[in-house]
C-alpha cells in the first residue's frame, strides 16, 4: 500500500525483501526490486520450505510486464547472480519432479481407474526423476498394477 520497498529491501528479516513486492515499487524500478529480492532469498538463513514460500510471494505479486520478466531473466543470468541461479535450479527441479509424479497418477489412473490409496503414496514417496521414469515405462508396458512392481513407500 504505502510503504515503500525500498524501506524493505535490506532488513535482516527476509520478509521484508518478500513483502516488498506488495507495496510502492522501488525508485531503482521493478526489475531491480524483483532481482534484490530474490538475492535476498537466496542469502536468507531458512529452511527451505520457508524460502520457497517467501520466493513465491515475490514472483506472484512483483507486476513485471513481459519485457520486464525478460530483463530480469537476464540479470539472474549473468555470473554474479549464481546464488540465485541455484536457488531456483533447485525449486525448478522439485517442480518438474513433482509434474511427472502428477502426470504418472493421472496416466495410470486413466489406464487402471481408480489408484489404492497405497499405490498413491508409493508414487509420492518416489525418490527423484530417473525412479519416475522407470515406473512411467512399466505402466506403458504393464496390464495390471501388479505388473508395475512398485517400490515399498
Amino acid at each position: 500500500p504505502d510503504l515503500l520497498a525500498d524501506d524493505y529491501q535490506e532488513i535482516e528479516n527476509p520478509l521484508g525483501p518478500a513483502l516488498s513486492a506488495l507495496m510502492k515499487p522501488s525508485r531503482l524500478g521493478l526489475v531491480v526490486q524483483g532481482y534484490r529480492s530474490l538475492r535476498a532469498m537466496a542469502r536468507a538463513n531458512v529452511d527451505d520450505a520457508r524460502r520457497a514460500l517467501l520466493t513465491n510471494i515475490i514472483e506472484t505479486y512483483l507486476p513485471l510486464k513481459a519485457e520486464q520478466q525478460e530483463e530480469l531473466r537476464q540479470m539472474i543470468a549473468a555470473p554474479e547472480a549464481r546464488e540465485i541461479q541455484a536457488m531456483i535450479s533447485v525449486y525448478e527441479k522439485r517442480g518438474m519432479e513433482m509434474g511427472k509424479r502428477e502426470s504418472l497418477l493421472r496416466q495410470m489412473r486413466r489406464k487402471f481407474g481408480d489408484l489404492p490409496d497405497e499405490v498413491i503414496l508409493r508414487i509420492e514417496a518416489l525418490k527423484g526423476s530417473d525412479e519416475v521414469d522407470r515406473i512411467f515405462d512399466r505402466v506403458v508396458d504393464g496390464a495390471t498394477l501388479e505388473e508395475i512392481d512398485l517400490p515399498e513407500a
